[in-house]
């Protein structure tokens, strides 16, 4: 699989063509989840969602394709039984699962409520995060020419997908409308707050 994040390769940012690309190793039915840029062979830096002016494609120079996610994907050719030829592909162990939220929770959910104005003029991109381990092996196959499949994603900030039309504006509540419906009593227990349970 070639999986490039805004143009960029993630195994060694270099932007190519899909086929020229360094590649993943999936077998058949397996999945795998690809957490940054592979720095060298046994770390990468987390994907971080940022602002463009904050982006690893800003920092490199390379700006041409902010806020789009592809992954390529390749069969091996029935005809190579061992890995000794062509594309240059890395191979990896999958990393220990995570609990941990993105660096930056709130750009990766969108603007926050109350943010000022410049927010809505702002445009989704991929940093680098912290450092995480992820150990990669380096190996040869022999590829098919044509991608088996191919997938596009294109990402952005909550305020866009609405400038867009993708999603509702979110409407605005007014105060005192709320207040006008308030009540009294209601029957039950005062519950505990989530984190005190």
């Amino acid at each position: 699989m070639a999986l490039s994040v805004d143009g960029l390769n993630t195994i060694d940012a270099r932007e190519t063509t899909a086929a020229d690309a360094r590649k993943w190793v999936l077998g058949p039915y397996e999945t795998v989840i690809i957490r940054g840029w592979q720095t060298n062979k046994l770390e990468a830096r987390r994907f971080e969602f940022t602002t463009e002016a904050g982006s690893y494609g800003q920092a490199l120079g390379k700006t041409a394709n902010l806020g789009v996610i592809s992954a390529v994907f390749f069969k091996e050719r029935m005809s190579s039984l061992r890995s000794d030829s062509s594309s240059d592909v890395a191979g990896r162990r999958a990393p220990a699962p995570e609990s941990s939220a993105p660096a930056n929770q709130a750009a990766a959910a969108g603007a926050p409520a109350g943010a000022d104005m410049k927010a809505r003029d702002e445009y989704a991109a991929t940093g680098m995060g912290r450092r995480t381990d992820h150990a990669v092996t380096q190996v040869w196959l022999d590829l098919e020419d044509v991608p088996a499949q191919t997938m596009n994603i294109r990402y952005e900030f909550h305020p866009q997908l609405v400038r867009l039309g993708i999603l509702p504006p979110t409407p605005t509540g007014d105060p005192l409308q709320r207040r006008e419906r308030a009540h009294g009593f209601e029957p039950g227990f005062s519950p505990e707050p989530p984190r005190q349970r």
